[in-house]
Order: C-alpha cells, then structure tokens, then sequence
C-alpha cells in the first residue's frame, strides 16, 4: 500500500507458533525506491508498537513472531 507521503507499507501475518524471518525489497525505479525502514508490532500484548528492522542494499528485514502481525514501512 503507498501512503499519501510517499512510503509504502507491508504488512505480514504469521498465524503459526514459530517466528519467522522476511525480507522485502523494492526494485526502484521512477514509482518508488525505499532509503529506510521500520517496522511495527501487533499481538495480544502489542499494539502497533516499533519494533526491530535492518535496512540494508535497499532491501528491509524483519522477524515476525508466531500469531502476530509486523508492518514494514519502507520510506
């Protein structure tokens, strides 16, 4: 989803018990090229808290913990 200031949000659901790794990376070009992300907890004791992305070759990582919900920004 690209918001109205430019950036695009991803969201990622993990509905099993195990965390997960993801990655996601944007391909540039003239509609959009990411410089930076973060990412945002929801869970039953989270409630869209910041939690930790790395951001690196244009490409933003993140674990998803088992029954949750990690929105990546990418800006």
């Amino acid at each position: 989803f690209q918001n109205v200031d430019g950036s695009v949000a991803v969201v990622f659901i993990n509905g099993g018990t195990s965390t997960v790794s993801v990655q996601v990376k944007t391909t540039g070009g003239a509609a959009f090229a990411a410089a930076g992300a973060a990412a945002f907890l929801t869970d039953n004791t989270h409630d869209f808290n910041e939690t930790t992305a790395s951001f690196s070759g244009g490409a933003a990582s993140a674990s998803i913990p088992g029954r949750s919900i990690v929105s990546i920004m990418l800006r």
